[in-house]
């Protein structure tokens, strides 16, 4: 008999047949990084706003005032989708679900999704269109001591940005201010301008940097002293990531790195690499589409993993922000064995060196949503606008809604895990073909974690065979406090567990339970191998 040992410290693969020692099928809601060897579940989501389908805010930054006295929460949305505007609100309670507003805060445009920045005490963004018209950049003053400006390039002698006759809601990436110069930098369509502080005399520059007009920016971030410029190609293709040293009297640019086929949508430098997130989907709908991760740290972009999706269905990848302890988040959504997991993402160093993804959070705890529209972190405390029916900007207000982490320690959602075939099993042994091509006994299953709390429960289950893609079969539900181990030599019903080839198993953890690892014991049986 031999008995394996497993964890989840290399994130999800889409390999149900990875033989890498830490990887799972799936992690959603867990955070498998702060702890590398425990799985943390998350506070569940609550209401964040009272008003979600009136307010409709997508769009986050955290803003403390000049002096750094007042720190507020702020959110940009559009208070009535029928006449586009765009509406600056803020709260300084981040428990409250009722968000403030200042004086003078709106203006009679629509403001572009996922373009919120703040440069020297104001707040810019990107007009998609309404009276001024798509592409213009607005400032807010968030005092309120004075009105909207709808058009502040005009306003500075400079023309407008112009923006793309096609529709790139939710495609034109936030604003940069770059570490090196103290300049704003904010892109549409194949264009960048930029915004100088100057000391207090803003001069605007537009265009800064024109780009082959095949492309659409759709992705910025910093990379050492250039400004990293995620494109993608308007029809198939691949995508590029340009490297600008923001010289805007040059017309060649210092680097052009491919990032393969796909639609690169989120581009974000951790610990000195630039990490790329692409969709790709293939022309036929049948085929699966995939999210695709690559790194780059100096030479060529070279693909980390591939999370792979059962169905084009409600696939979608937007906005991503990078925020505490050297993560990189993003939304997406993706079929995974049938299953829709719309939420946000994550990628970071897992303790081997290697990236890791799983899924962070879920917007509405166990209730499936349509899509993300926002989202913001401060530290651990996530901010998420989401929608369960087909909600965007300018349509109806239906179904739209935000959630936030609740400030008590509430298990609303159920964090989930589930393994590979046959995890932390040899290949070979002693340079024979290993136990995983064997037929196999399973004699004992066990979950370990810290000491159960008084609301905790552990759910644990298991498939062998030609079940991996029927339904599981409970092993053990345990709710004892203080429990640390839940041994079983038999299934839930009392019947011994099914002898097979391949098997793969699920943890739940609701009420807070903390997994530690999974151990299971199994013989293998006389076959003809």
């Amino acid at each position: 008999m031999r008995t394996l040992h497993v964890d989840f410290t290399e994130g999800m693969t889409s390999d149900i047949q990875d033989e890498t020692a830490g990887v799972a099928k799936l992690i959603k809601h867990f955070d498998p990084i702060t702890k590398p060897r425990t799985l943390t579940p998350y506070f569940s989501q609550t209401d964040a706003d009272g008003s979600s389908t009136t307010n409709r805010i997508r769009d986050f930054l955290y803003y403390a005032g000049s002096d750094g006295t007042t720190p507020k929460l702020w959110g940009k949305g559009g208070a009535d989708a029928s006449s586009n505007r765009t509406v600056i609100y803020y709260k300084s309670d981040y428990t409250s679900n009722t968000w403030a507003a200042t004086a003078n805060n709106s203006i009679g445009n629509a403001a572009q999704d996922g373009v919120f920045v703040e440069y020297h005490d104001f707040f810019y963004g990107i007009c998609s269109g309404g009276t001024t018209g798509k592409g213009y950049v607005f400032r807010y003053d968030p005092t309120g001591s004075a009105s909207m400006d709808n058009n502040y390039f005009n306003t500075l002698g400079a023309t407008a940005i112009i923006g793309p006759t096609t529709n790139l809601n939710g495609s034109i990436p936030n604003g940069v201010v770059h570490s090196k110069d103290d300049i704003l930098y904010l892109a549409c369509g194949n264009f960048i301008v930029s915004l100088n502080y100057n000391g207090g005399s803003p001069v605007a520059t537009n265009p800064a940097l024109t780009l082959p007009a095949k492309y659409y920016i759709s992705a910025m971030c910093e990379y050492g002293n250039y400004l990293a410029i995620g494109c993608t190609p308007y029809g198939a293709g691949k995508s590029v990531v340009y490297l600008w040293d923001r010289n805007s009297s040059l017309t060649t640019l210092s680097e052009s790195i491919d990032f393969g086929y796909g639609q690169l949508k989120v581009l974000d430098q951790i610990e000195g690499v630039l990490i790329g997130v692409s969709l790709r989907q293939d022309a036929l709908s049948t085929l699966p589409p995939r999210l695709v991760f690559r790194e780059y740290a100096g030479s060529i972009a070279q693909i980390f993993r591939e999370i792979i999706g059962s169905s084009a269905t409600q696939v979608q990848l937007e906005h991503g922000q990078k925020f505490n302890a050297n993560r990189l988040y993003f939304s997406a959504g993706l079929t995974i064995d049938g299953v829709l997991h719309n939420g946000v993402w994550a990628v970071a160093r897992g303790p081997s060196g290697r990236w890791v993804v799983w899924i962070d959070r879920l917007p509405n705890n166990d209730t499936a949503v349509y899509n993300v529209a926002g989202f913001y972190y401060l530290g651990d405390y996530a901010t998420i606008a989401y929608a369960d029916t087909a909600v965007h900007q300018g349509s109806s207000t239906t179904g739209f809604h935000m959630s936030m982490t609740n400030s008590s320690s509430s298990y609303s959602a159920t964090s989930i895990v589930e393994t590979v075939i046959n995890p932390s099993m040899p290949a070979k042994i002693r340079g024979a073909a290993g136990h995983r091509v064997y037929n196999k006994q399973l004699h004992t299953v066990d979950v370990q974690s810290l000491p159960l709390p008084s609301a905790g429960q552990l759910v644990t289950k298991y498939k062998t065979d030609t079940d991996v893609t029927g339904s599981w079969t409970t092993v053990t539900t345990d709710t004892t406090d203080n429990a640390v181990s839940r041994e079983s030599v038999v299934d839930a019903s009392g019947n011994y567990f099914t002898d097979g080839r391949e098997f793969q198993f699920r943890i739940e953890s609701t009420g807070g339970a903390i997994v530690n690892a999974l151990a299971y014991k199994y013989e293998e049986l006389e076959t003809n191998l």
